[in-house]
């Protein structure tokens, strides 16, 4: 009996023994989850904390630079009205100060447009030039398409070409002869000159054989030898009024001299006659240019003529005259 009663005391305190380690264990279990779950809330306390620092630091730089901003346009906004009460002429505003540059800052500062510069300025005068030269050049090559056999260019360094002829038509004075193509127009022009103000005209000189130019060619060498000139002058001097065979206009019977009646010189004379006067506002409505202005001098090479007359038609006569053209420009533009 007593050795039962002992073995039973010592299963008992094996077993309390059992169950104070388990005890123990399990104390130690909970002790490990309780200082996770702790550490893992102070974490999150960190990371809260740290986002409530970054948005509050965002939040005052945000509103810092409105502040400036704002401050900004205030004083831009005085520096302006300052610069509204400058006097226009000196500069100087109300306070007695020059202000000069407010206005010019106020717009740098805005950034809306760059400023222009001398550079930018030519670029778009160049810009704008070359795009004028292009449509010159597209409006010339059109209108000689369309009138070629009128627009053909003779001077002393273009020949006329060869076998190059127009149909002629003699006037009522049974000495002249003129294209035929511009007979219409020239009848009409001199009907309208005697209605507008009672001009009356003399038709010098139309259609040309080569020889008969070379003759006058000829006439005038002479006459200038005569006066004293060497052969050299006397030459150079001609060809400022009169082409040599193959070089004149007249040749092509598109030219015509006209002068006012009552007066029968080729000289500058003819441009203080009202009825020329009116020829040189007018002629082009009828398809006619005045072919050596005096102004062209150096282009066309010859001496003012104020009473030679080119018919080039009526399309081409307005262009030209709107944009004060003689033949040689027109070529080189249409040449360009």
């Amino acid at each position: 009996m007593k050795e039962e009663s002992r073995i039973r005391e010592t299963s008992l305190n094996e077993n309390i023994k059992e169950q104070e380690v388990s005890r123990g264990k399990v104390g130690k279990g909970f002790s490990g989850w309780l200082l996770v779950i702790m550490t893992m809330a102070d974490l999150a306390l960190l990371i809260a904390a740290v986002l409530c620092v970054h948005h509050l630091f965002i939040k005052t730089a945000s509103e810092t630079e409105q502040a400036l901003h704002v401050q900004t346009e205030r004083v831009s906004d005085t520096a302006y009205g300052s610069a509204q009460m400058r006097d226009s002429k000196t500069g100087i505003g109300k306070s007695g100060k020059r202000e000069a540059g407010i206005t010019e800052t106020k717009a740098q500062s805005e950034g809306n447009t760059e400023p222009q510069t001398e550079e930018n300025v030519s670029l778009t005068e160049r810009e704008n030039a070359d795009r004028k030269q292009r449509q010159q050049k597209e409006i010339c090559e059109k209108l000689y398409e369309n009138h070629r056999e009128l627009l053909i260019l003779v001077n002393k360094d273009t020949a006329l070409v060869s076998g190059y002829q127009q149909p002629l038509k003699l006037l009522k004075n049974k000495r002249v002869k003129v294209a035929q193509v511009m007979y219409q127009d020239l009848k009409t022009m001199l009907t309208d000159a005697e209605n507008a103000g009672g001009y009356n005209y003399q038709l010098v000189s139309g259609y040309r054989t080569a020889p008969y130019q070379q003759s006058l060619v000829d006439r005038d060498v002479r006459s200038y030898i005569e006066a004293g000139k060497t052969p050299e002058e006397a030459l150079r001097l001609t060809y400022q009024q009169v082409m040599p065979a193959g070089y004149s206009e007249h040749e092509t019977g598109l030219a015509l001299d006209i002068t006012a009646r009552g007066n029968d010189k080729l000289d500058e004379s003819q441009a203080e006659e009202e009825g020329i006067q009116w020829l040189h506002k007018n002629c082009w409505r009828y398809g006619f240019i005045l072919r050596y202005p005096k102004e062209k001098e150096a282009v066309t090479q010859i001496s003012y003529e104020p009473w030679h007359f080119r018919y080039v038609g009526r399309e081409a006569a307005a262009y030209l005259y709107e944009n004060q053209l003689t033949l040689e420009e027109f070529y080189q533009l249409m040449n360009r």
